[in-house]
């Protein structure tokens, strides 16, 4: 026989402290602590801890980054102590030593978990060995940010919160973390723009340019037919209009001034001087109007210019006649495309109206999924309790059935689930409430080796009225279902042992043999052990006289004189 060492059979490994510290949140005793428990860095609850020369106290983490590699350094609470002895105030790693006195102190220490929304409470052993790592509301680092994060809400916050999850541009479609999102938009050429000029909404950054020289209907022109005042688009078609006189009095005039010029060359001397300025003016007017340049090459005689202004004059009659229709037709192009702009501008509006519904029913799913996840999990409670009084035995005796045992020794095998424990049973009605406790891969001596059985004593409801420590002899059988050679192993309780007083929590420490079957023998064929891929334990605990405790029927004989030993 032997106690099962903790509660889990392993070293525990101390979860990694909050950062820039070493120990445990002092909210974890809630009763109250002696300040021995401080460490004298961090001034946290000791993790791990060590003493130093000087006798004060520190976590092991704090110790390396205290100390380092060689390093010494003075204690901080010397100082404040003023204690001047230098060689005996300073610290260094070969006289820093491991704490176990203080470490049993505070492995009874009442304990309850310190990270928000957790209602764990128990004993320290228990928090630093199992609950710290496996809280599920223990602070995790998220993968993609580096933000901490409850372990149960870490999933929502890769999905819905992280300024590293990826999301779609609703522009361009392209993929980005969710923090750019304004950086994106800043640079991104499909995102809708307004044009400053005519305050028209939704044009892409990619086609921006390409409105203000072509489209803007308020983008600044010349006119070109000499007017120095600066016109918008838009008032161009009027400008052309109101000013249809003026505009045709310079065009006369420009070609009069070409007529003039092309008249006097025949008598112009030939003079070096004289030929460069006639052609200095030609390439001149050739820059301001490459069409009439090319009319004035062609012309060779006056007679032949004459013609041509008249000809230019008809021109400008018949489009004083045309130009009326064309801005007619213009203006209803203009407002057929002002009302598809609106209609396209209402479809946008109704499309975000859209998305933001499907947003909130999305919500109101999501909330409704997390709803029926609490219910399913209370009615999986639930069944497991009814499961656990259809087992149950009022006699003292256990029979628990293992079945798919291949898989429970693989998931011992790879530490997922190292221990099974069996539906409670009980001395009787009002008796000691007891389980089972199996290790399929062996714990202690017994790990790798070894199939490891304990027996378990539990916090009942009649507790008070039973006699402490446990006395009763118990006896473990692995059953042979070839009837062969069943494996028995019986112990009777030893009263100075923590796993037989009376329990101050769920489950006192397992007490049983580490050692219980060998592996080797378990699945050889030639033993019946395991068949079906199941097996069979039976646990016998005995009841000889605690019938005076839980039987009052005072027809029965006198009651006990005195309350039994607690």
């Amino acid at each position: 026989m032997a106690a099962e060492g903790g509660s889990g059979g392993s070293t525990p490994t101390n979860s990694l402290p909050p950062p820039g510290t070493g120990g445990y949140s002092t909210e974890i005793f809630s009763s109250g602590f002696d300040h021995k428990f401080i460490c004298s860095h961090c001034k946290r609850i000791l993790r791990d801890p060590l003493q130093s020369y000087c006798g004060h106290r520190f976590c092991r983490v704090c110790c390396q980054e205290l100390l380092g590699e060689g390093q010494t350094v003075p204690c901080e609470e010397c100082q404040e102590d003023q204690i001047t002895d230098t060689e005996f105030s300073m610290l260094s790693q070969d006289q820093m030593f491991p704490d176990n006195a203080v470490k049993r102190e505070m492995a009874r220490m009442p304990t309850k978990c310190s990270y928000p929304f957790c209602t764990w409470t128990g004993i320290f052993r228990d928090y630093e060995s199992q609950h710290e790592k496996n809280c599920p509301h223990c602070p995790q680092p998220c993968p993609a940010c580096g933000m901490g994060v409850s372990r149960v809400l870490l999933e929502q916050h890769q999905n819905q919160e992280c300024p590293q999850r990826k999301i779609r541009c609703d522009h361009c479609l392209g993929e980005i973390s969710a923090g750019a999102r304004e950086l994106h938009a800043a640079e991104c050429q499909q995102y809708p723009l307004r044009c400053e000029a005519c305050d028209k909404n939704g044009i892409p950054r990619y086609k921006m340019k390409d409105h203000k020289e072509r489209e803007c209907p308020k983008r600044s022109i010349h006119c070109p037919m000499g007017c120095t005042e600066q016109l918008t688009m838009d008032t161009f078609h009027q400008h052309l209009t109101m000013g249809l006189g003026e505009h045709t009095a310079w065009l006369m005039d420009q070609v009069l001034q070409l007529e003039q010029r092309l008249l006097a060359l025949p008598v112009a001397t030939a003079s070096t001087s004289s030929l460069d300025s006639i052609v200095t003016a030609i390439n001149g007017l050739e820059q301001k109007t490459t069409e009439l340049s090319r009319q004035i090459e062609e012309l060779s005689q006056g007679d032949l210019l004459r013609q041509q202004v008249t000809d230019t004059v008809d021109r400008v009659n018949m489009m004083d006649q045309v130009m009326p229709v064309l801005h007619h037709e213009i203006e209803q192009l203009l407002r057929s495309l002002e009302q598809m702009e609106s209609r396209a501008h209402a479809d946008r509006l109704r499309a975000q109206q859209l998305t933001s519904q499907v947003d909130q029913l999305t919500s109101q799913v999501r909330a409704l999924e997390r709803t029926i996840a609490i219910k399913d999990a209370t009615i999986a409670e639930h069944e497991v309790r009814m499961q656990a009084l259809e087992f149950a035995r009022f006699d003292g005796t256990l029979l628990w059935k293992i079945s798919d045992f291949d898989r429970k020794r693989r998931d011992a095998i790879s530490g997922k689930v190292t221990s099974i424990y069996s539906p409670a049973f009980y001395t009787g009605v009002v008796g000691y409430k007891m389980c089972a406790r199996i290790y399929p891969n062996g714990d202690g001596m017994g790990k790798g080796t070894h199939l490891s059985l304990f027996f378990v004593l539990m916090r009942g409801h009649y507790d008070s009225l039973l006699p402490w420590p446990f006395q009763q002899k118990v006896t473990l059988m692995l059953i042979d279902q070839k009837y062969r050679e069943h494996v028995v192993d019986a112990f009777r309780p030893d009263p100075t042992s923590s796993s037989f007083k009376r329990p101050t929590t769920e489950m006192n420490i397992a007490s049983g043999c580490p050692v219980f079957l060998p592996l080797s023998k378990l699945v050889n064929p030639q033993f019946g052990y395991l068949k079906d891929n199941t097996m069979f334990i039976k646990i016998f605990v005995e009841t000889d006289g605690l019938d005076k405790y839980t039987d009052f029927n005072p027809l029965k004989g006198p009651l006990p004189s005195a309350a039994p030993p607690q």
